[in-house]
Formats: C-alpha cells, structure tokens, sequence
C-alpha cells in the first residue's frame, strides 16, 4: 500500500491487471514460477506438461513438419530461465533444424527425425520434471580447477593435489581443441569425491573449451558436442 501511494503521488499509474497486490511466497512471472520460500526460479507445471506432449508426440513420427520441429526449439529454449542444462540438450534437434534449413527446404515440409534427436527428446521426458529449478541465490562452496593438455598427456590442480595421465592413440589422432576439453572432463572423473555438491570453476587456456562449457557446447562439432554432453 506505500509502494502504491508513493509511485500514485510521483504521478505514475498502476497497471492493476498486470500487478500482483496480496504478497506470496509463488508468484508467475514472464513464463517461470519464482519461489521466495525455496529461493528458486521453476518451470511451472503447465509448460512441463505441454513440453512433453510435444517431446512425445516428436518422438513418434517418422517426420515432423521443419516449422514445428523449430517451434519445439523455441519452446525448449523458452525454459531456460527454470533450466539449468537447457542448451546442450536441445544441440541435436537444432543440427536437424539448421541442416534442413540450408538446403532451403520450405518450413512446412515433412523432414526425417535423426536417431540423435530421437535421443534427445528421450532425454526430456526422462529429466525435464526431475531437474526442474534454478536456483535464485549461487550460495554453493566453490572450488578451482587449472586444466592442461598436450599431444601426449594432460595434466590438472585441484588445490594442492594435482592429476595426469597420458593419451592413447585414438586421442592423439583428434584435435587440440578435443584433448583440451577432455583434460577438463577426466579432472572433473579424478577429482568427483572432492567436488562433488560442489561448484566446480574450470580454468582452460583454450578458449573453444570455455565457449563449449560456458555457453553448453553448439550444434557445430559434433566431436565436441558429445564430448560436452
């Protein structure tokens, strides 16, 4: 009642249909559901339920229609604010997206649903209601990894403790950008008792590898992409 006195006498006017007066714990704002009590940012229950309609409904055809193919997409990324793993798990639908749409195939033809995407959709319905939740606040404990890769080995400090080991041939054969970002995963293999429930900060001097962590790897590499995953 202030707030709305003070914002009345500057000379604004409140918008009452869209302004929520009675306090609560739950409230539904710009598609997500933000919880005072949990201190978390939620996917509301209605969007969960339309996502898997359509996830299970995709993942029936043969072929699906590119325009709705793309729309599950936005759909997906819609979700991200509630989310967290949002954008690496959707990688697979979009290279079927994208592959299509360059050879300027028109949006309401039938295109086939690659097997990889078939996976992805699986993915969905399996952790989609059961990873709900993004937390408001970041209070977790922290903890640092320095990682390192070379044509032989690759090497990682976690604190005071460190961890190496040397590459096969199937790894020394793949590309510089691979081996950097497979130091990062055995690191995180070798050090799991220690960090886990923790937040994990990940320090690379290679730059593809803090693009493919930081913004949930990209439809372009698949080597990397499922690396990433």
């Amino acid at each position: 009642e202030k707030l709305v006195r003070h914002l009345t006498n500057l000379g604004l006017d409140i918008n009452k249909k869209k302004s929520v007066l009675e306090p609560s714990k739950r409230i539904t704002f710009l598609g997500m559901e933000l919880d005072s009590e949990r201190m978390k940012i939620l996917v509301p229950k209605e969007k969960i339920k339309k996502t898997l309609q359509e996830a299970t409904r995709a993942l029936r055809l043969k072929k699906i229609k590119l325009r709705k193919l793309a729309a599950f997409s936005g759909l997906l990324s819609s979700l991200a604010f509630g989310f967290g793993p949002n954008q690496i798990h959707q990688r697979m639908i979009q290279r079927n997206i994208t592959l299509f749409n360059q050879r300027r195939v028109p949006w309401d033809h039938p295109i086939p649903v690659f097997k990889e995407t078939k996976r992805e959709l699986h993915w969905w319905i399996r952790y989609l209601a059961r990873w709900n939740g993004k937390n408001i606040i970041e209070d977790e404990e922290e903890c640092h990894i320095y990682t390192d890769a070379s044509k032989s080995g690759w090497g990682a400090s976690l604190s005071t403790d460190s961890n190496s080991g040397a590459w096969g041939q199937q790894e020394r054969d793949q590309s510089s950008n691979f081996r950097e970002l497979k130091a990062v995963m055995m690191s995180l293999k070798e050090n799991l008792p220690k960090i886990k429930g923790k937040k994990v900060i990940v320090h690379s001097d290679n730059t593809t590898t803090i693009a493919q962590i930081n913004r949930q790897s990209s439809p372009k590499h698949l080597h990397l992409l499922k690396l990433s995953k």
